[in-house]
């Protein structure tokens, strides 16, 4: 038993249990076997060159560098996550905000289960399906083709180039065209006809009845 200080110069060997209140090491410590520490350890750097294993909580209140680090349970982030090269994730749950600078890549289905609001330019390069409704506040440039299966609803004005209609078209306002209208097939019209200019007919007309006022 030593009640004051001791300085040993020279090695110790312990082949059995030691208890001391405080140890203090200026130098490096080797330990061949097991370090098991009951309260707490403070230290000032903490390197480890072989597997690490926390069966409890791990507190960093500053910087850790880790070459590779495994999470076989849950991780608990309260702070910021700064990764510099790639994270591979098997599921990525964000319950807040989620702020990403640069590309976001997906492979595979990105399902959204709110709204989806791009500030910036929006780049699809394979097919787009939209189950419900789509509303653009502005202009729509589409350089294919469109295709619509169900009805299409416009209640501005709508600038086409060309429009090529294979089934029925019902317009139920007025259908202005400022250039020359070719019809393949016959015209039917089921009210007046008003027609503010001349007429030329190079076939022959059918009418019914003709009511020529000048």
């Amino acid at each position: 038993v030593v009640t004051a200080d001791a300085d040993l110069n020279g090695a110790l060997d312990v082949s059995g249990n030691a208890q001391v209140g405080s140890l203090n090491v200026t130098n490096d410590a080797d330990l061949n076997g097991a370090l098991d520490v009951a309260a707490t350890a403070t230290l000032n750097a903490l390197v480890v060159t072989g597997d690490a294993d926390l069966n409890g909580a791990m507190d960093v209140s500053g910087a850790a560098n880790v070459g590779s680090l495994v999470v076989t349970a849950g991780a608990d982030l309260n702070g910021a996550l700064d990764v510099a090269a790639t994270a591979t994730l098997n599921a990525l749950n964000v319950t807040n905000n989620a702020d990403i600078d640069g590309t976001m890549n997906v492979q595979g289905a990105s399902v959204l289960q709110s709204t989806l609001q791009v500030t910036g330019n929006a780049d699809f390069q394979g097919a787009l399906q939209v189950t419900g409704a789509a509303n653009l506040e502005s202009s729509l440039t589409i350089g294919g083709a469109v295709d619509i299966n169900a009805a299409m609803d416009v209640s501005g004005v709508a600038n086409v180039g060309s429009l090529n209609v294979t089934n029925n078209a019902d317009i139920d306002g007025t259908l202005d065209v400022a250039q020359a209208a070719n019809f393949q097939v016959g015209l039917t019209v089921g009210g007046v006809v008003d027609i503010n200019a001349a007429m030329d007919v190079s076939g022959a007309a059918n009418v019914g009845s003709l009511v020529v006022t000048a």
